[in-house]
């Protein structure tokens, strides 16, 4: 296993990105676009993306399960790994992409927001009966029927049988 800060020097000395350098794919719009208008937008802007990556993940292991010798090997490892990852979420990509490229007139914040509330339900208010509590005791009284209950303290022997 490799750590990502040794992956990123070893970039940085051989000047290669740490992200594969993906190319326009028609068939993967929302990935290859991404990189190729952010991380690939010029031909030093991957090396932020890149020095920020290693500042933030620098003590990760990455696990090279083909286990390769030479660094070069795990970077290219590390290359297939991103672009099978990218390739496996392709959907949830392209929608996060595409919510991206939305401008604030398109989809403004407070777009379906709305603070009037409504409900179709209606409340009917009736008296039941009435209650009363005593210590130990509840009595509970719902037009003829009464209903008493009583409690033991619980330091007491005596129950209070219901």
């Amino acid at each position: 296993m490799k750590k990502i800060i040794d992956m990123y020097k070893f970039c940085v000395s051989n000047e290669t990105p740490l992200f594969p350098p993906f190319e326009a794919d028609p068939d993967n719009p929302a990935w290859s676009d991404f990189f190729a208008n952010t991380y690939f937008a010029d031909d030093n802007s991957y090396q932020a993306y890149d020095r920020e990556f290693a500042r933030r993940y620098g003590d990760f292991e990455y696990y090279d399960f083909l286990e390769a010798d030479e660094m070069s090997d795990t970077i290219t490892d590390f290359w297939n790994d991103v672009a099978a990852l990218l390739q496996l979420n392709q959907k949830k990509y392209q929608e996060m992409y595409r919510i991206f490229l939305l401008t604030d007139e398109e989809m403004p914040v407070t777009y379906n927001y709305d603070m009037t509330e409504t409900t179709g339900k209606q409340k009917n208010t009736f008296t039941k009966g009435s209650e009363t509590d005593t210590i130990g005791s509840r009595s509970d009284t719902i037009g003829e029927i009464t209903d008493t209950h009583k409690v033991a303290p619980f330091n007491s022997t005596t129950a209070q049988v219901e």
